[in-house]
């Protein structure tokens, strides 16, 4: 049978990696393979099942030969080898056509050939069974054999072409994505049909057969008793024929004519009475022998001795329906029990198949989910100690690490995207940082020009109000230059600030007086929520003063007149938390991720530079703080900075930079040396300091300015004001000549510097006790400093 035969012992499989890929190839393989199990299952295992249980004579046995020889390759190979081989052909034709349907057509094909081994093998063996009959006399109980067998090698052919036409797609990688096909538990219950019905239908048949012989040699042992018994006594051979069988019947036969001379059918020939083999009638032994034309029939014959005219010989014939009773009840309860068995075997199956399927469906519907998106899905684990339940265990084990992993990946990439958003900020505080470096003695060189001139101008007696007004606002505007140069260069030189003891509720309640009478009772209300028992804050007074004024400032425009600003503080556990909340209609979703990049303003033109939250971000980072701004819920009913400022730091100290504040008059004269690249700002510094009493003497350069000192007599100056940035010899470069070759000239050394965070710069700052004044300074500013290098505090 064909479960027992090896076939990729014969051939190669159709998945065997070294084949070609080649869809015609694939096809001629699939017809290959049918070819040869069709032949193994008709002529190898059919005829071996045909000897087994059909019970034939001499002649219907060639004919079965000759049903054999010209039906399996006529009928059987056209049909399963030549009709799989036009499935596959349409089926590449409408692949290569691009055709709709063509998806449809590759999943049913398995399906179409494995029922077109089993139509093709019931209807050849039926066919063969209607020419036995007709051609051959067979009987219909041996026709009938015919077709159960047809029906039982169709199923087992059935399977292996399913099997084998799906190995064929999956090896061929056509495209069966999103169509349903027979799936797992159609093929288990396809092999498991073919199992059964391989197993379960022989068996039966060979008992059927084996039963019917023994019916046969019991009826013909009754039969040749009866007829020895009765020999001569007509009458009494008439009743023992009738007890056994209402078509059971005698006749005198003479072998000289063979012809009936009495009983049933005389006087016909012996040759018409349907009985093959009369030569053993007539020349043979008394006996009994089975006879298979058109019915099965048993014969027993008994010659007459001593009849008149001799050689006449009594035959009496038994047809198979009045011995079969027996035959018919034992094939019914077989049957019966063959079915139940089958159904039970089924059941069983099914159950096996379902105890596979599900579990499989299952991890395949979750593993649908994981590659869709979804990564909490349900658990498929189950009890057991199969291997489909470790299986699923393993997988659930899978999943958890998946999940796992995909957290860790989500918590990498926001640490990225956090990574890059900080390397991006940097990325532009140091473009703007070089930026300012490159610009700041640049631009701050002609506002220094601008502010000291209109100062100049300002002090003429006898202007115009018109002019002066004017002249006011060129002042403003060189004000406002100069405020934004000093905020880009707060934001780019770090802010490596002065921390000192700060009483924190005086500077704020400070800050917020003064800014509420700025705003005269034309802006928002400004409210301090201050406790009495705030701590003191160890930072630097200014960059805390500048980062309240910012935060408030943008809070009033934001609340707008009638409006509320709200300045609450709180001592926590990690330091102090500043929150500065407004009334406004708070920030745009889109506002909100941008509002501390530098130059990014919602304001309008004219009104904002776009740094001032930049360069608060800027001083609170430099403290060890942190700032975070927020929309308050509901929507629309304003705005939220918080800030926690550290409790304490280490104190970091800054060479003396002054800043612009105003400061008396000093009545110190003497003789000046200015270096200075810039004519305006040589020009504006020897009007200021020759007004004031002073012998200016100007050095164009760095190089003019060494020269002139060196030639210089002890004493020669009371002041070198000199500048750092210069062609030639810098001013870094003079001060620290200077201080090596005329000590006495660098103690009188004030430092001017439009940039402090370019890092020669910084590094002069760093090691140098000079005074330092940025430019764009005040004369009030400057004043202070010539005082007190004059006096010899500094």
């Amino acid at each position: 049978m064909l479960p027992f035969i090896r076939i990729p012992d014969l051939i190669p499989p159709l998945t065997h990696p070294s084949l070609p890929k080649d869809l015609d190839s694939l096809g001629r393989r699939l017809a290959l393979h049918l070819w040869l199990i069709s032949t193994i299952c008709w002529w190898v295992v059919g005829a071996a099942f045909s000897a087994i249980w059909w019970r034939v004579n001499a002649d219907q046995f060639r004919w079965v030969v000759i049903c054999y020889v010209w039906e399996v390759p006529v009928v059987g190979w056209l049909g399963v080898v030549g009709g799989t081989w036009l499935l596959w052909r349409r089926m590449v034709r409408r692949h290569k056509a691009g055709h709709p349907e063509v998806t449809r057509d590759i999943t049913r094909l398995p399906r179409r050939t494995g029922l077109l081994a089993l139509a093709v093998s019931s209807g050849g063996y039926t066919l063969g069974a209607v020419q036995l009959r007709l051609l051959a006399a067979l009987p219909y109980v041996e026709a009938s054999k015919v077709l159960v067998q047809g029906v039982v090698l169709g199923v087992i052919l059935g399977a292996a072409a399913y099997l084998l036409a799906e190995a064929a797609i999956r090896h061929s990688a056509l495209p069966v994505g999103g169509v349903a096909g027979t799936g797992l538990y159609g093929r288990l219950m396809v092999v498991g049909a073919a199992v059964a019905l391989g197993f379960g239908m022989p068996m039966f048949l060979l008992g059927l057969t084996q039963e019917q012989a023994r019916l046969e040699a019991i009826r013909g042992h009754q039969l040749d008793d009866i007829l020895a018994a009765t020999a001569g006594d007509a009458e009494a051979l008439t009743r023992a024929l009738g007890a056994a069988g209402g078509h059971t019947t005698a006749f005198v036969v003479d072998r000289a004519t063979g012809r009936i001379v009495a009983g049933a059918g005389a006087p016909m020939l012996l040759e018409d009475a349907g009985i093959d083999d009369i030569g053993r009638i007539l020349t043979g032994p008394d006996g009994w022998f089975t006879s298979r034309q058109r019915l099965d029939q048993v014969v027993a014959t008994r010659s007459l001795a001593g009849a008149r005219p001799p050689g006449l010989v009594l035959v009496a014939v038994s047809p198979f329906r009045d011995y079969a009773r027996d035959l018919e009840r034992t094939a019914l309860l077989a049957l019966a029990a063959l079915v139940v068995a089958m159904a039970i075997g089924f059941a069983v199956l099914r159950a096996l198949a379902l105890s596979l399927v599900r579990p499989l469906a299952r991890i395949r519907d979750v593993a649908t989910e994981m590659a869709s998106g979804k990564i909490d899905v349900v658990p498929v684990a189950y009890p057991g100690t199969d291997e489909i339940a470790a299986l699923a265990s393993a997988f659930d084990r899978m999943a958890a690490r998946v999940r796992a992993d995909e957290q860790e990946l989500r918590t990498a990439y926001q640490r990225l995207i956090s990574t890059q958003a900080e390397l991006l900020q940097e990325a532009k505080l140091s473009s703007v940082g070089r930026l300012v470096s490159g610009v700041a003695h640049e631009l701050n060189n002609p506002l220094t020009a601008i502010l000291h001139l209109t100062d100049e101008v300002a002090a003429i007696p006898h202007l115009d109000a018109e002019d002066r007004e004017l002249l006011l606002v060129v002042h403003q505007q060189a004000q406002r230059a100069r405020a934004i140069v000093r905020d880009l260069l707060a934001a780019v030189r770090g802010r490596d600030v002065r921390r000192e003891r700060v009483p924190l509720k005086p500077l704020v309640l400070g800050v917020v007086a003064r800014l509420q009478n700025i705003a005269n009772g034309k802006g928002p209300s400004l409210v301090a929520d201050l406790p009495d028992d705030l701590p003191d804050l160890d930072a630097d007074p200014t960059g805390v003063e500048q980062v309240l004024v910012n935060l408030i400032q943008n809070g009033a425009q934001s609340a707008g007149p009638g409006g509320i600003v709200t300045v609450r503080i709180r001592a926590i556990e990690t330091g102090v938390c500043i929150v500065v909340d407004d009334s406004g209609a708070g920030m745009a979703p889109e506002v909100l991720p941008r509002i501390f990049e530098p130059f990014f303003t919602t304001k309008r033109e004219g009104e904002g530079t776009g740094l001032g939250l930049f360069v608060t971000l800027g001083i609170v980072e430099a403290h060890g703080g942190t700032i975070h701004a927020e929309n308050l819920l509901p929507p629309g009913t304003g705005a939220r900075f918080t800030i926690v400022f550290p409790s304490a730091g280490p104190a970091v100290t800054d060479a003396p930079v002054v800043d612009a504040a105003p400061a008396p008059p000093s009545a110190a004269t003497g003789r000046i040396l200015i270096v200075e690249d810039e004519p305006a700002i040589r020009l504006s510094l020897r009007r200021w300091f020759i007004r004031r009493g002073w012998d200016v003497v100007e050095a164009v350069d760095g190089d003019d300015g060494l020269a002139q000192c060196l030639a210089a007599a002890v004493g020669a100056y009371d002041l070198v004001l000199t500048d750092l940035k210069m062609p030639g010899l810098s001013g870094v470069d003079l001060v620290d000549r200077l201080a090596i070759v005329r000590p006495d000239l660098h103690s009188r050394v004030i430092i001017m510097t439009g940039d402090v965070a370019s890092p020669d710069v910084a590094a002069l700052i760093g090691r140098t006790d000079r005074p330092i004044v940025e430019k764009p300074f005040s004369f009030n500013a400057l004043t202070e400093v010539v005082g007190r290098v004059v006096a010899g505090k500094k």
